[in-house]
Formats: structure tokens, C-alpha cells, sequence
């Protein structure tokens, strides 16, 4: 409403209303629901009656007085490069293992350790170096986001499960060699080892299958305010 000063420069009014432009029908109305009070030694604010911080505002809480500064928070820059180009050296290393495998596959040394697994284990281990990849990649849209996290989650699962599951199996086969002595008793097969791998790979499968089907546990963002300046918003 209107101000008035005295010749001192002081208000005349003791009293300031609060207005606020409210739609009722369709029809902006201009209600008073507050008032400051001026005294002696202070001045004081109140409601008027009915009047409160709900029925001021939808959620009780005053909307954001300008533009709200949403960003993601992300690994340090000089973190994901190290870890990249680390994660790039381990790829190249495992394709140089590949062509070794394949070049001295019929060696008697190589031949031993079964070359057919040995790739298994080097596509885990380059499934695995990517993964890491993955995990120092965001982005602002939530879409692509959610991309990655579930890409994240299949590389590391399938990439663990494949290394993993050969290790296992030849652990498995030795242990079969020495506990069954006979010369006659021939070793356990690759086929069979591969047979191990894929249950193994199949189990983790339907847990990745099953947990992305239940609502509780599916990937989702969630936005976090900070604490010294409501209006930036950490995704």
C-alpha cells in the first residue's frame, strides 16, 4: 500500500501490510495476510488471522527467487584421465595376450594352460577395462545417464563372471587331476570348464534380469540441494 514519511524521514505509519495476488475464480485478488508492527525499541511481523506459511505458499516454503543452477557432480578431470588412460594400457596389454595366445597356441607351455579359456579370460579382462571407462563418463541428460549405469553394471558383471569362472574352472580341473591319480582317468575337458563358465555367467544373468525388474532396486537420479545456497542443485 502507500508509504508516508514525516520531515524527520521517518514512517508515519506504524504499521506496514503485507498483500499478496491471489487467483480465486479466475480472478486475480489482492489479500493482505500479514502486517509489520513498529514500537519503540522494535517492530515485529505476524499473520493475519487464518493467514500462515501454507496458505501463503503451496508447500509452505517460498519458490526460488530467480534461476535455480542445476549441475552434476562428477569425478575429478585429472582422476578420469589417469584412470583412462590406465584402463587404455590394460585393452592394449590384453590384445597383445590375444595375439600371443594365438601365434603360440600349439607351444606345449601354452597348450597346457588351454588357449580356448585363456581367450575367455582376456575378453573379461578387456570387458573389465572398459567398464572403467564407463564409470568415469556422465552426463546431464537422464537418459543417456541411466544408459551408462546399466552399461556399467553388465561390463563389470559379464567381465567379472568371465574371468572369474576360468579361474574357477581350472582350479576345479586341477583339483580333479590330483585327486584322481589313475593313468588310465582322462582330464576334465574344455568343453566341460566352458560348461561351468557359462552357468556361472547365466547365474548372474537372471540376478542383473531380475533385480533391474523391481522397482526398489532400479537405477534412478535424485537431486540433492546444497545446504549454503538453496538454488544449486547437485544431480
Amino acid at each position: 500500500g502507500q508509504v508516508k514519511f514525516n520531515e524527520n524521514g521517518a514512517r508515519s505509519d506504524n504499521v506496514i501490510l503485507y498483500q499478496q495476488y491471489r487467483v480465486l475464480n479466475g480472478v486475480p485478488a489482492r489479500y493482505s495476510f500479514g502486517y509489520v508492527s513498529f514500537e519503540t525499541e522494535r517492530s515485529f511481523f505476524a499473520f493475519e488471522t487464518g493467514e500462515s506459511s501454507s496458505t501463503l505458499w503451496s508447500d509452505g516454503v517460498p519458490p526460488y527467487d530467480g534461476f535455480p543452477v542445476i549441475g552434476i557432480t562428477t569425478n575429478s578431470i585429472a582422476l578420469v584421465v589417469i584412470y583412462d588412460i590406465v584402463a587404455g594400457i590394460g585393452i592394449i596389454f590384453a590384445i597383445v595376450c590375444f595375439i600371443f595366445n594365438v601365434i603360440f597356441r600349439k607351444k606345449r607351455i601354452v597348450k597346457l594352460t588351454s588357449p580356448n579359456l585363456n581367450h575367455i579370460i582376456i575378453l573379461g579382462s578387456v570387458l573389465l577395462y572398459i567398464s572403467v571407462i564407463f564409470y568415469s563418463i556422465s552426463s546431464m541428460n537422464k537418459t543417456i545417464q541411466s544408459t551408462f549405469c546399466n552399461i556399467r553394471v553388465w561390463l563389470f558383471s559379464l567381465g567379472y563372471d568371465l574371468c572369474f569362472g576360468v579361474i574357477l574352472s581350472k582350479t576345479w580341473r586341477i583339483y580333479y587331476i590330483f585327486h584322481n591319480p589313475k593313468p588310465n582317468k582322462k582330464g576334465m575337458k574344455d568343453w566341460v570348464l566352458l560348461f561351468i563358465v557359462l552357468l556361472i555367467i547365466s547365474i548372474d544373468i537372471i540376478i542383473i534380469l531380475v533385480g533391474s525388474t523391481v522397482p526398489q532396486s532400479r537405477l534412478t537420479s535424485f537431486e540433492v540441494a546444497e545446504s549454503g545456497n538453496s538454488q544449486e542443485i547437485n544431480v
